[in-house]
């Protein structure tokens, strides 16, 4: 009877390793946020850990770029192949926080990587996504913390449950060609061939007044990040270019309940930026979003050309569309906002609005 009872338990030892096994490496193979395939990345139709795969990849040659834009997934248009004389990656990624960009900044200069300049685009996502659970999100756990707590990174990346769950979404997908290459030399996401949305359709609340349960609070960190991100690059002999994102109005909109204002007002006491924010004849026209949070790449190249020093056109200009803004013109601009949005609200498309109350 022993030696049955004994043989059983063995056998269900080695069929519970082969199944044990079997998954591990199932899940390893689907790998639906990539951070195995870091240097051969899959368009699975998933939203990869980007933050992860990009600052693998960039630390892995350190010589290879010089400049770099970060951002939340709106810099995703950004296509820096167009900033002249510069070897720049965009190190955009969903929900991107201000503080682990600084986080990234920092374990780039600890590796020996010499950096020329830095992007960053803000908005009220700056503040208003959802910065609770990063560190239990597969998808967005940051860089750093995966390389503190590797036990911790594999036990959410090798989750079997969570990569069943995505199979049907895998299995579905029609990869876009030359989604690797693109990834590899620029980084950006939004390509030039995404159309426009209509202005019939509903706008998303959570794109328009994000997640986060105390946006003021957040802000502060928002703000208290960038404070650290500008002395660092100034230590570091970087050049810092800070630039707010042209929002589309309906997130612009509801921006006045988020404290957008006291937000732009606070930025330019802690550093000079462009503004492509308000409302102005980029942002009430919906043909320049590829959805309701995103501007297009064509939108990008007009942010791109600003920021190289091309002359804005005169009209985007006077509605505030390129100002560069520090202390002493920040109440200029905020008249001009206001005045803009006064004379294009009729331009604005009659949209199903969310309730700005959280629901």
């Amino acid at each position: 009877m022993k030696k049955g009872m004994a043989k059983f338990l063995i056998q269900v030892l080695i069929w519970g390793a082969f199944c044990f096994a079997f998954s591990f490496a199932f899940t390893y193979a689907v790998d639906p946020y990539n951070v195995f395939h870091v240097r051969d990345i899959r368009d699975n139709g998933v939203e990869p850990n980007k933050n992860y795969i990009k600052m693998s990849y960039v630390l892995s040659q350190p010589e290879r770029f010089d400049s770099f834009v970060f951002g939340a997934s709106r810099v995703g248009a950004i296509h820096v192949e167009k900033f002249e004389g510069e070897r720049c990656y965009n190190m955009t990624y969903s929900a991107a926080m201000v503080w682990e960009n600084l986080e990234n900044v920092r374990t780039m200069l600890a590796a020996g990587m010499k950096i020329r300049k830095i992007y960053i685009g803000v908005d009220s996502t700056s503040y208003t996504a959802d910065a609770e659970g990063r560190e239990e999100d597969p998808m967005r756990i940051p860089y750093e913390s995966a390389k503190r707590d590797p036990l911790h990174f594999l036990y959410l990346e090798l989750d079997t449950a969570r990569t069943l769950r995505s199979f049907d979404t895998i299995l579905k997908h029609q990869p876009r060609e030359g989604f690797a290459e693109d990834f590899y030399a620029y980084g950006w996401s939004i390509p030039y061939d995404q159309p426009g949305i209509t202005p019939d359709v509903p706008v998303p609340y959570e794109l328009v007044m994000g997640n986060a349960a105390d946006p003021r609070e957040q802000m502060e960190h928002t703000l208290s990040a960038l404070e650290e991100l500008t002395a660092l690059c100034e230590k570091e002999g970087i050049e810092l270019v800070v630039f707010v994102q042209p929002m589309p109005a309906a997130a612009y909109v509801y921006s006045h309940e988020l404290y957008f204002r006291e937000f732009l007002e606070r930025l330019a006491t802690i550093t000079p930026y462009y503004n492509f924010s308000g409302f102005n004849d980029v942002t009430v026209d919906y043909g320049n979003y590829v959805d309701f949070s995103h501007y297009g790449a064509q939108t990008g190249d007009l942010v791109i050309a600003c920021l190289q020093g091309e002359p804005v056109d005169e009209v985007l200009y006077s509605q505030g569309f390129g100002w560069y803004v520090t202390e002493d013109n920040i109440a200029e601009l905020l008249e001009v906002l206001d005045k803009s949005e006064d004379m294009l609200w009729e331009k604005l498309p009659e949209l199903e609005f969310p309730n700005p109350e959280k629901p």
